[in-house]
C-alpha cells in the first residue's frame, strides 16, 4: 500500500500540485465575517494537525515495537540455535547466511528503512488526503451560512445569487478534482484496511505470541491505527455528503417565497442542484460514507465473534464443525469424577453450615459446566447447521438504509464485548479462588481473615459480571 501511494503521488504530481495550491489559496484568501463562519472553520481546521500527530505517532510506534520485538526474537533464536542463523525483523528471501554477525547487523540496518518508510509515504499520503478534504468541506459548511450574509449584503439578489453560484461552483469543481485523484488510492485504502485489519486479529487469536505483553501491545496499537484511518476516510465521505446537502437546506430556510416570482427562480435552480451531494467514492464503485464504516465493522464483530467463541468451545472439544472427541472425552471424564468425589465429600463431612455451602458453590458450577458440554456434545450436528445458517445470514444479508446498519452495528458490539468480559471475570474468579484455597491448605494457621477476604473477592467478582 505505501509503495501504491507513492507511486500515484508521484505519477499525478502535476494535478496534486495544482490542487494543493489552489486549496490553499482559496482558504487563507477567504474572508470570513461572521462569528458561525469563523468557528466553523476553525472547528474543521483543527482536525488535520490533530489526525497528523495522533497518527504519526501511533504508527511510528507500533513500527519500532514490530521491528524491536522482531529483532529480539531473532537474536534469541540465533543465540539459542545458531546453525539455524539469525532471523530478520521482516520475513524476506534469505539470499545470503544470516549466521555471521556482520551480515545480520547489515541487513537489519537495511530493513530499519521500513520504519521511515511507512512514516513518509503511507501516513504522509493519508494526511494530505485528510488536509485537502477538510479545508474544502470547511468551505461548505462557510457557504452556508454565507446565505444571508451574501444576499442581505448584495444591492439585490441577482448579485447575490451570482455570487454564491460561483462559490458553489468552484467547490464542485475541487470535489470533483480531489474524487477523480484520490478514488483509486481510497479504494486501496478501505480493502487494504479491512483485509488488514482481519489477517491482524486472526493472527492475534491463533498464534501463541500473544503470551508476549509486548506483541500483545503491538497488535491493540496498530489496530487502533487501521481503525482510527479507516474512520477519518469514511468520515470525511459523510461530511460531504452532509454540507453539501446543508447548502440547499440554507438557500430553502432564507425567505425566498417573499420574492417576486422572477427572482425566486433563481433560488429554485439552486435548491434543484444541491439535491445532487457532492460526494468522494471508492474506485467509482461505493460512495464514501460512515455507512461503510459501519458495514466493515459490524462484520467484523461478526467474524470476531464467531471466531472466539469457536475458539473457547474447541479447548473443550464441543465445537460443532469440528470433532474434537479426544479433548471432549478427557473433560467429561475429569468432570464427572470431579463432581462425583464432590458430591461424596459433601454426604461424608461434617453437616455443617460453611461445609455445605462451600460444597455446593463449588460443584453447582462444575456440574452446570458438565452439562452444557454434554448437550452441546450430543446436539453437535444441530448446533452445526444451526450455526452455519446465522452465519451465512449474518453476513450474506445487505443493509441498506441508515437505521439497518446502526442497528446491524450496535447489536453485532454485544457478543465479543461479552465474551471478552465474561471470559476475563470468570477466569480472575476462578483463579483467585483456587489460589485462596491453595493458600488456605499449605499454610494451615493462616489467619481466617484473609481466607475469607480471598472468598469475598471471588464471589464480589461472579456477582459483578455475571448479574
Amino acid at each position: 500500500m505505501t509503495l501504491t501511494k507513492i507511486t500515484i503521488a508521484r505519477v499525478n504530481r502535476e494535478a496534486f500540485r495544482k490542487l494543493f495550491m489552489e486549496i490553499k489559496e482559496y482558504s487563507l484568501t477567504e474572508k470570513y465575517e461572521t462569528k458561525e463562519e469563523k468557528m466553523t472553520f476553525l472547528n474543521y481546521t483543527k482536525l488535520p494537525p490533530r489526525f497528523i500527530v495522533i497518527t504519526a505517532c501511533s504508527m511510528t510506534t507500533s513500527d519500532i515495537l514490530y521491528y524491536t520485538s522482531g529483532l529480539i526474537f531473532g537474536i534469541q533464536i540465533g543465540k539459542q540455535n545458531n546453525s539455524m542463523g539469525y532471523q530478520l525483523p521482516y520475513r524476506t528471501l534469505e539470499i545470503m547466511d544470516l549466521k555471521d554477525t556482520r551480515i545480520y547487523a547489515l541487513i537489519c540496518a537495511y530493513q530499519v528503512i521500513v520504519i521511515p518508510s511507512v512514516l513518509f509515504g503511507y501516513v504522509a499520503f493519508d494526511c494530505m488526503f485528510v488536509n485537502l478534504s477538510v479545508q474544502v468541506i470547511a468551505q461548505f459548511a462557510i457557504l452556508s451560512y454565507k446565505v444571508k450574509t451574501v444576499l442581505n449584503n448584495s444591492e439585490n439578489y441577482r448579485l447575490g445569487m451570482r455570487e454564491l453560484v460561483l462559490r458553489h461552483y468552484r467547490l464542485i469543481r475541487l470535489t470533483e478534482k480531489l474524487e477523480d485523484n484520490f478514488n483509486f488510492v481510497i479504494m486501496q485504502q478501505l480493502l487494504g484496511t479491512t483485509i488488514h485489519l482481519c489477517i491482524s486479529g486472526f493472527y492475534l487469536l491463533m498464534t501463541t505470541e500473544t503470551k508476549d505483553s509486548l506483541t500483545l501491545i503491538l497488535f491493540i496499537l496498530y489496530g487502533f491505527c487501521v481503525i482510527s484511518t479507516l474512520f477519518i476516510y469514511c468520515f470525511i465521505g459523510e461530511c460531504f455528503i452532509q454540507e453539501s446537502t446543508n447548502f440547499g437546506n440554507a438557500i430553502y430556510n432564507y425567505e425566498w417565497y417573499n420574492l417576486p416570482a422572477r427572482d425566486s427562480k433563481f433560488f429554485l435552480i439552486c435548491m434543484i442542484r444541491t439535491k445532487k451531494p457532492q460526494y468522494l467514492t471508492s474506485g467509482k464503485f461505493a460512495v464514501l460514507s460512515l455507512t461503510i464504516f459501519t458495514d466493515e465493522v459490524g462484520i467484523a464483530n461478526v467474524q470476531r465473534s464467531f471466531l472466539w467463541s469457536s475458539r473457547l468451545l474447541r479447548c473443550m472439544g464441543v465445537w460443532p464443525l469440528k470433532n474434537y472427541f479426544p479433548i471432549f472425552l478427557f473433560f467429561f471424564t475429569y468432570l464427572s469424577i470431579h463432581c462425583s468425589l464432590t458430591l461424596a465429600q459433601l454426604f461424608s463431612a461434617p453437616k455443617t453450615m460453611e461445609n455445605v455451602i462451600s460444597n455446593v458453590a463449588e460443584n453447582i458450577l462444575l456440574t452446570m459446566t458438565l452439562t452444557k458440554i454434554t448437550i452441546t456434545r450430543i446436539n453437535r450436528e444441530a448446533l452445526r447447521k444451526l450455526f452455519l445458517e446465522i452465519k451465512e445470514y449474518a453476513l450474506t444479508e445487505k443493509y441498506e438504509t441508515a437505521e439497518e446498519k446502526l442497528t446491524f452495528l450496535n447489536y453485532t458490539k454485544l457478543p465479543p464485548f461479552f465474551i471478552a468480559m465474561i471470559g476475563c471475570s470468570m477466569s480472575l474468579e476462578e483463579v483467585l479462588y483456587y489460589s485462596s484455597r491453595l493458600m488456605e491448605g499449605i499454610e494451615s494457621d493462616l489467619p481466617p481473615c484473609v481466607v475469607r477476604r480471598y472468598f469475598l473477592i471471588r464471589l464480589l467478582i461472579y456477582l459483578l459480571f455475571n448479574y
